[in-house]
């Protein structure tokens, strides 16, 4: 049985998931970040799954999201504050740590996240090393690109160049990292993943990196990733870094049969 609570971090609008009988006792943390115009209501499910593999997962309203939306506007807002919505979710990241640190086991702190969600993983990733690993789905590590093909905008403030993992892939530092995407995502290009995966698998960094993609789809996650997220999240917790990947295919086959990788 998993409990929910919702509480607030700072003013920041938090909803946790966590094993009952886990709920005053450590657990390894996962924060997970919802999509553009969603809320932390909106990822239960993506929460849901990693919870029940034994993890406390924390997810939060973005800044003009959610509990913090303005008025009217959650809807209809300007693309262009995701500019200001990122890297106020890469500052606000300690806040939340900060909060859960006497409940974090063996201080494994993961991060995981959707679209908007995975673009700030991956600049996360860039900018906390306590961070042991990560997951993008759908998202970006070319922040500061995609923060320019969404808003059209030439420039975009310093942070999205900073944190940028495809200009700065040494930053992944051999931590455990997933991405997945559709090959025919409408929203975020998946030649951001691919062309940042493959020009750069071979170097030590992204030793422990993996990438999967699915042929055709769209700019949403079946459920069959969410798990395959899970999963991989837990392995990366419990087993050697070495075979993390190949166990999580082989957990996803059992369950859906031979799926794209």
């Amino acid at each position: 049985m998993l409990t929910f609570n919702q509480l607030l971090i700072d003013e920041i609008p938090i909803l946790e998931i966590v094993p009952a009988e886990y709920v005053d006792k450590p657990l390894p943390l996962v924060v997970y970040y919802h999509g553009w115009t969603n809320n932390k209501d909106y990822s239960i499910a993506y929460a849901i799954e990693v919870a029940k593999k034994g993890f406390r997962v924390v997810t939060a309203d973005a800044l003009y999201h959610g509990e913090r939306r303005l008025k009217g506007q959650e809807k209809d807002q300007d693309i262009k504050n995701i500019i200001e919505i990122i890297p106020q979710s890469v500052r606000e990241f300690p806040k939340i740590i900060s909060h859960y640190q006497d409940l974090i086991k063996e201080d494994f702190i993961g991060v995981a996240g959707n679209s908007m969600g995975g673009i700030t993983v991956c600049m996360l990733i860039a900018e906390y090393d306590q961070i042991k690993t990560g997951v993008c789905l759908e998202g970006s590590p070319a922040s500061s690109i995609i923060a320019k093909e969404i808003t059209g905008l030439q420039k975009v403030p310093e942070i999205f160049e900073k944190l940028d993992l495809s200009k700065r892939p040494e930053l992944i530092k051999e931590r455990s990292m997933m991405f997945w995407h559709a090959q025919d995502d409408q929203w975020v290009d998946v030649s951001h993943v691919h062309d940042f995966y493959h020009d750069n698998v071979n170097i030590t960094a992204l030793k422990y990196t993996y990438l999967s993609e699915d042929e055709g789809g769209e700019h949403f996650v079946p459920f069959s990733e969410v798990r395959r997220m899970a999963i991989f999240l837990k392995n990366v917790y419990t087993l050697p870094k070495e075979t993390v990947w190949q166990e999580t295919s082989l957990e996803i086959e059992k369950l859906y049969g031979n799926v794209s990788e």
